[in-house]
């Protein structure tokens, strides 16, 4: 089906010349994905990559200052870069499309800060180019960014009660005050720049204890004040967007010292004209941005009132308004499972604290709750993926009343949920650990806890014992590590071998049974166990969790509990030890939280569990490199189209050289043994396709990392590809060539869908 390219020979010959490589450790990255916190005084611009809405900052309802960064593109994600602009309300953004950068000025900060540096977002991290001249601080200035001139303006704003009238641009390198007349000094405005008239257009804001709606333009030389017919109302803290689309600047809300407005506005070179459309409530210090992939601009949150924050989302046709309305989620919980459905190609979700019975269901859309019957209501349950059978399986947990220990089995086949009646099952229990053995299609349990009797007579159990379930009968296998609860399990694909961590022994009389904390790790190879003593290692811990990531062929372990305290740290097993992810930002420490590795996204997911107190979480994260990073994990055969890859290979390797390698996962394990080191693809860098597009190329792209050791490559996956290739995944990684190695990073999913 497939060939290399002549282009292939080259990466190869670079391969067999380079030194013994040493790997490129992933930089990984948290994101959650959710819904930012209600705020006002926060800026929102486009986000060229992908074609997102970027938001940075505000004020949070308490009155506290934010520094988290989010991305919407139909769901929120907050991609939790490091480093990361500090905290502040009433910046300004605008976005470079020259450079593909937003750039953030401005603002204000807790308890007294006027903030004068520059950051600018490229997609994936913020950085800040430390200028050799900047504007002086302030708050509540407007920025747009002129791309006929390749300049971002940025005019007045405040510092303190002195008011500011001065214009500034930003090249991408340093900003140059430019000794031009203009507004007089004013804050709150707003301003936007028109393409199609290749002017940037200032409105309104505040001055002389009075707000004023006069209209301005610039044109890169000087202000002229413009003379509209029509004008709308005098306001401050309003917010203006372009439509390229329809060529319009649209207007909305502001404040005009009496009442928040919620009145709509276009501007097409000429004059202002209001559209009566049904608006959204009223409103100042809002965002307002254009989003490439609707073609609406889109409104986010902003003040409804005095201590009244909004985290709402609205988008604006050129017709009318439409609510955004949040996808559904679990609601928060603890000791609940997940397993991801290949078949599906989804995430499925079962019960949990308070022994719930709902399940959910999350692809590509989000989350949705089903309605089918099931099993009764359970928490500390085990799921796990039967690709052979095409079968979610679940097995046993605890009731509502902590009285009675499940020994039910139970099947999900996408549909409905049933119960396979089988004579010989294991013993009833909960905080068992299960995960699915590919080489030999078989669902594996290992361990886990109950009490019998009665108190004070009780008497606590660890399990050793160890089943296997395929899909007929269970089997009793040798036994595992000593007895034990509360550990994880993930099978190691590309090692042909289950890895087990942790846990707690807990046995003896209530209600002081006597237990034993773990930190050892065992590897299961067919019905064989051995205990390694990796070089490193976790603390001793339990309730965890553990998955395996596929595209890296790594075991991620997550959270936890030491002792009673709650962790949030990410360690990674790579078949020989363990190893401690430096991740700048993580989810809050937890335990009894679920994870899944999404196969399709390329990404470990989390969802809920306890971090302090009584209230469960329901946040969802996911845990992905940020080496290389997709526009797109999926994409149709029948239409094709492009996906963009982001490489950042860290300023280390600035300047060097890269191509793109790659393979289509046939089930074979992958990887190019160079020394002592795997890269995790086939040598075979390049596809082309001979059945009924002889010749078409799918991927290939090499060059040059920038300055800070970053590049954007393009796949052109063409239309009209053979139904046969439906359902491929194609693995794509970069390769860095220096002459201290070469170095790979992630690889990253693409899915062939209809």
């Amino acid at each position: 089906m497939r060939r290399p390219r002549s282009a292939g020979a080259l990466v190869l010959a670079l391969l067999a010349f380079a030194p013994i490589p040493g790997r490129l450790v992933a930089q990984m990255r948290w994101s959650e994905i959710g819904h930012p916190t209600k705020r006002s005084g926060h800026a929102m611009a486009t986000d060229g990559f992908g074609g997102k809405v970027l938001v940075f900052g505000g004020r949070a309802g308490g009155g506290s200052h934010l520094a988290d960064t989010w991305l919407w593109d139909g769901t929120w994600v907050s991609p939790s870069p490091a480093p990361s602009p500090p905290a502040r309300e009433w910046h300004s953004m605008a976005y470079d499309s020259s450079r593909q950068r937003v750039v953030l000025f401005g603002g204000f900060g807790a308890p007294a800060n006027w903030h004068t540096g520059t950051w600018e977002w490229d997609g994936r991290n913020w950085s800040n180019p430390n200028p050799a001249t900047s504007p002086p601080g302030r708050r509540s200035p407007a920025m747009a960014y002129d791309a006929a001139r390749k300049r971002t303006v940025l005019f007045g704003g405040a510092f303190g009660a002195a008011l500011l009238n001065d214009t500034w641009e930003w090249d991408g390198t340093n900003w140059t005050q430019r000794a031009v007349a203009g507004p007089p000094p004013t804050d709150a405005h707003a301003m936007c720049y028109d393409a199609a008239r290749q002017q940037v257009i200032l409105f309104g804001g505040y001055r002389s204890q009075a707000v004023h709606n006069d209209t301005w333009a610039w044109d890169g030389n000087q202000w002229t004040k413009l003379n509209p017919a029509t004008s709308p109302p005098s306001r401050r803290d309003h917010r203006m967007a372009y439509d390229p689309t329809r060529q319009r600047i649209v207007l909305f809300g502001g404040y005009n010292l009496t009442s928040r407005l919620n009145d709509t506005w276009e501007w097409n070179g000429i004059d202002w004209s209001r559209r009566t459309a049904s608006p959204p409530p009223a409103r100042n210090y809002h965002g307002l941005a254009f989003h490439p992939t609707s073609g609406r601009i889109v409104l986010f949150g902003g003040s409804g009132g005095v201590s009244a924050p909004l985290d709402d989302v609205w988008g604006w046709d050129g017709v009318r308004w439409t609510r955004w309305v949040p996808p559904l989620a679990p609601a928060g919980r603890s000791e609940h499972a997940m397993a991801f459905d290949a078949a599906r190609q989804g995430i499925v979700l079962f019960g949990g604290t308070p022994a719930t019975s709902d399940t959910w269901i999350r692809g590509p859309a989000g989350w949705a709750s089903t309605s089918v019957a099931g099993p009764s209501g359970r928490q500390d349950h085990a799921m796990t993926y039967d690709p052979s059978r095409q079968r979610v399986v679940l097995f046993g947990g605890r009731n509502t009343t902590r009285a009675a220990w499940l020994d039910d089995l139970w099947e999900w086949d996408g549909a409905r949920w049933t119960n396979p009646t089988v004579a010989t099952r294991p013993a009833g229990r909960q905080g068992m650990a299960m995960a699915y053995d590919r080489s030999s299609s078989r669902v594996v349990l290992v361990g886990g806890y109950r009490i019998t009797g009665t108190p004070p007579n009780d008497m606590h159990q660890s399990f050793n014992d160890c089943w296997s379930w395929d899909g007929a009968q269970w089997r009793s296998l040798p036994a595992g590590p000593s007895g034990r609860t509360d550990h994880a399990m993930a099978y190691d694909a590309a090692r042909g071998q289950f890895v087990l961590f942790g846990g707690r022994t807990v046995v003896g009389p209530g209600p002081g049974p006597t237990i034993t904390y773990h930190n050892d790790t065992w590897l299961l190879s067919g019905t064989t166990w051995t205990r390694v003593t990796p070089p490193t290692s976790p603390s001793s811990r339990y309730r965890h969790t553990m998955t395996y990531d596929d595209a890296r062929q790594r075991v991620v372990l997550f959270g936890g509990l030491i002792g009673s305290t709650q962790q949030n740290d990410a360690w990674e097993w790579d078949g020989v030890t363990w190893q401690r992810m430096q991740v700048p930002s993580s989810p809050l420490a937890r335990y009894d939280h679920a994870a899944v590795y999404d196969e399709i996204r390329g990404e470990t997911m989390i969802f809920g569990g306890l971090s302090t107190g009584t209230v469960a979480l329901n946040d969802t994260w996911v845990y992905a490199p940020a080496d290389l990073t997709a526009s797109a994990h999926t994409i149709s055969a029948a239409q094709g189209g492009p996906v963009l890859l982001q490489l950042d290979a860290t300023a280390a390797r600035a300047n060097r050289p890269y191509a793109i390698t790659g393979c289509i996962d046939d089930g074979a394990r992958r990887g190019i043994p160079l020394g002592a080191t795997t890269v995790l693809l086939h040598p075979d860098s390049y596809f082309w396709f001979n059945l009924t597009n002889p010749n078409t190329l799918i991927a290939g792209s090499a060059g040059l990392l920038d300055s800070a050791g970053q590049a954007t490559a393009t796949i052109r996956v063409p239309a009209g590809l053979p139904s046969a290739l439906v359902g491929s995944r194609f693995y794509h990684a970069y390769a860095v060539f220096q002459t201290t190695g070469v170095h790979a990073s992630s690889p990253v999913a693409l899915t062939i869908g209809p």
